[in-house]
């Protein structure tokens, strides 16, 4: 009981410090994110290149405040006539619309809050897309550097109910385990508190 509620505890107490979410480039893409092709190098760094719709699904947002996204693009056509219109959409509704620029550069956008409501899939549409040719089939958007959201400033965000309920068994479990070694309570009970 003690390490369930302490797994809990300080999980909440933990949680906002952390509470921001940013995709990270230079590695294997999570299993949240969609539309993106392999990473790939360049002189500016780590990047992807988006198809059509590109999109990160956030089940656990909380969603009681509002977020402030951003995102460093980059339209990388050598026409400039041939850029596209990039539009952000929260939940499949347009939250803005840009005109894409060659040259990375940073466009932000809004997570309006919802009440009662948890989780958000964010995506990144091109209007249109380019096929780089005959022997690269891919369907290209933009390219993408960094992409990421944090709550408005002042708020004060709850993990997942999800979360908090992993975090209250694995607590659990470990005061179990030091519990069935046979060591005084007293020092079950600060291991537990300390492994939580």
């Amino acid at each position: 009981t003690l390490g369930a509620l302490c797994g809990a505890v300080l999980l909440i107490l933990v949680y906002p410090f952390t509470d921001s979410v940013s995709i990270a480039f230079d590695r294997e893409l999570p299993a949240l994110v969609s539309g993106f092709h392999p990473s790939e190098r360049g002189p500016e760094g780590y990047f992807a290149w988006t198809e059509r719709r590109a999109a990160l699904r956030l089940p656990g947002l909380d969603r009681r405040m509002s977020w402030g996204c951003a995102v460093d693009l980059h339209g990388g056509r050598p026409d400039p006539s041939t850029l596209p219109t990039i539009t952000f959409e929260v939940d499949g509704v347009a939250s803005a619309s840009i005109k894409a620029a060659n040259g990375f550069h940073r466009s932000s956008f809004q997570v309006p809050a919802s009440q009662g409501r948890r989780g958000a899939t964010l995506a990144i549409v091109s209007d249109r897309t380019f096929t780089p040719g005959p022997g690269d089939p891919r369907e290209l958007g933009v390219m993408v550097r960094s992409f990421s959201c944090a709550p408005e400033p002042g708020s004060i965000v709850v993990p997942p109910r999800a979360a908090r309920g992993a975090a209250a068994l694995a607590a659990a479990a470990l005061g179990i385990a030091l519990g069935l070694t046979g060591i005084t309570a007293g020092i079950a009970a600060g291991g537990t508190v300390f492994l939580a």
